[in-house]
């Protein structure tokens, strides 16, 4: 999967949605002259009359929808079901471009912590600030400064910037906690669109 193509979108709703349906889509090709998604379950988002969703690679059916004007790419926003779907199924999925919503991207780790490189999505909030993870469960938050843990657990941390208090974490290398010893290099740290991108 590639996770660094920004062609992608990411599918979320409420615990009664199919499981299959949630996670990021990413470009696998065309239908009827317009792009076509999956994601890592096999779910597809694709165009035929309008953009349509389904939780398996059939374009005869669908679970959700989004009709209006025709448009060159899926739009964002609240996809409602279908009305064949099935009365006891979700009434909607929201749909977001992954460049809205993947906020920072942290690069740079290897080794046993290595879980926290990738694309990061706003999640929650600790401490009144806000909380990010990424698809594999790694977590930036903040607790007196901004830490980074490899895992989604906020009593402990791999990476962190001592000091940076600010209401966003910062950009740049992040630097590894003293239980890695002087090799593990920082984690870098970048924000999308802004200070310290580098793709």
């Amino acid at each position: 999967e590639d996770d660094d193509d920004d062609d992608a979108y990411i599918v979320s709703g409420p615990a009664n949605v199919d499981a299959r349906l949630i996670g990021r889509y990413r470009r696998t090709g065309e239908h009827l002259d317009r792009p076509m998604y999956k994601n890592g379950q096999g779910a597809i988002i694709y165009f035929d009359g309008h953009w349509k969703m389904n939780v398996k690679d059939d374009k005869l059916h669908w679970c959700f929808e989004l009709k209006g004007e025709p448009s060159e790419s899926p739009q964002s926003g609240d996809w409602p079901a279908w009305r064949f779907y099935g009365k006891d199924k979700s009434a909607s999925v929201h749909v977001a471009a992954a460049v809205e919503v993947e906020l920072l991207f942290v690069s740079g780790v290897e080794g046993p912590a290595r879980a926290v490189n990738g694309r990061y999505m706003e999640t929650g909030t600790h401490n009144d600030r806000p909380k990010y993870s990424n698809k594999k469960g790694a977590t930036i938050f903040f607790d007196g400064y901004w830490k980074m843990n490899d895992r989604s657990d906020v009593l402990a941390w791999r990476f962190s910037v001592k000091g940076a208090d600010g209401p966003q974490p910062p950009a740049g290398d992040w630097e590894a906690h003293w239980s890695y010893g002087k090799d593990q290099p920082p984690a870098q740290v970048a924000m999308r669109g802004g200070e310290g991108e580098s793709h």
